[in-house]
């Protein structure tokens, strides 16, 4: 690491310690365990989805510095407040929270968010090396295998009504897959990860565009068989194409095969034509702002996956988000928040009681987070 690489890598880690501080007091309660959905508190605790960012914040800061494993580990015991039984044992984690450890009463639950938590679980391991870790990363594995594959045709269900299969339910699944093949050494988990890959790309890549869309949901006949839907018009997210770079990265970092590359090579250029706006302030590029800017760190999280790979086109669009998130500290940071609009700014229709929801803060927290541990552990010059 050169020294203009290490400069910037403590200077992004600074300004990520210093946002999740400011967003620790704001949102989370290491006693109780409970997080704020919104500051100030009007929608009351948060989803798991939120969690889900607060963990994924909490685990970078505690790889950039050890001192808060402590605090990674205290937000992994409250992850259990969204524990599930079924039959006396955890079946997996729900939405809503509950108000005791494994004590969530509503049986509604989404596949794609216990995929996000085996990322967790991984990153937890690899931080630690302590195996429990590693060992609930592939209960939760098991368990989405088991559960929410939708055998006649293919595809891991969005959640436990099984109707709809979803990009994010799919392609996030891949990569944790890789990993906890190269962890466990057990085949299927690398065979799994292929066969996901291939639903994804057959049935859920728009070709014209190189990135995916939101959906497809299939029809069953009167005699019983299935028929395939469409997913064309399901809407295009920047999470569904960051989580397929950063699957197919793995793919090939792990098969050395070429399509794999290949794939991962014209998602992320797909993804950076389409959802780049150039216009907004010359000389940046703005990411989207609706829903959730949590959706725009995932898609940062696979052009540093693509990097090691493809070192010259990834680092196009890493320096992209370096430059326009800089711009966002430099002009408007407020009180230890950055807005979720990079370039333009706090927006006028935002109210003093929705402008600090915990999954967009935490992204922001995340992705200063994950460039510093870019130029500190991955980039080569």
């Amino acid at each position: 690491m050169d020294k203009e690489s290490a400069a910037l890598a403590q200077r992004n880690k600074e300004r990520a310690m210093e946002l999740g501080k400011a967003y620790y007091k704001e949102f989370y309660n290491p006693l109780s365990h409970e997080l704020l959905f919104n500051s100030p508190n009007t929608k009351g605790l948060a989803s798991c989805w939120e969690y889900i960012g607060l963990m994924e914040m909490t685990d970078k800061l505690a790889y950039l510095d050890h001192d808060n494993i402590p605090l990674m580990e205290n937000v992994i015991v409250g992850l259990e407040y969204y524990g599930y039984l079924k039959d006396g044992k955890l079946w997996g984690y729900v939405v809503n929270r509950g108000q005791t450890p494994r004590g969530a009463t509503d049986p509604g639950l989404a596949f794609d968010d216990n995929e996000w938590l085996i990322i967790n679980f991984l990153r937890a391991y690899e931080i630690t090396g302590d195996k429990k870790h590693l060992q609930k990363a592939e209960y939760l594995a098991d368990f989405l295998i088991r559960e929410a594959w939708f055998e006649p045709l293919g595809g891991m269900f969005w959640d436990s009504r099984k109707h709809a299969r979803h990009s994010c339910s799919n392609n996030p699944l891949i990569k944790p897959l890789v990993d906890l093949y190269r962890h466990t050494g057990k085949e299927e988990y690398l065979a799994w990860a292929k066969k996901i890959y291939a639903f994804s790309v057959h049935n859920l890549k728009d070709r014209e565009k190189n990135i995916y869309e939101d959906l497809i949901c299939a029809k069953q006949q009167a005699d019983g068989t299935w028929v395939e839907g469409s997913p064309k018009g399901t809407g295009f997210y920047t999470y569904n194409t960051g989580t397929m770079i950063s699957g197919a990265a793995a793919l090939y970092g792990i098969t050395g095969e070429q399509a794999y590359l290949d794939e991962a090579l014209s998602c992320a250029k797909g993804a950076y034509d389409y959802f780049g706006d150039k216009t907004v302030k010359e000389g940046y590029v703005e990411w989207p702002v609706a829903t959730t800017i949590w959706f725009n760190c995932i898609l940062l999280k696979g052009y540093i996956d693509l990097y090691p790979y493809a070192k010259e086109e990834a680092l196009i669009y890493i320096e992209a988000y370096q430059k326009s998130i800089d711009y966002a500290y430099d002009h408007y940071k407020k009180d230890g928040f950055l807005p979720v609009d990079w370039l333009r700014g706090w927006r006028e229709d935002v109210t003093k009681d929705t402008y600090k929801e915990a999954l967009d803060h935490s992204a922001n927290v995340e992705m200063y987070a994950l460039l510093s541990i870019f130029e500190q552990d991955i980039r080569e010059d």
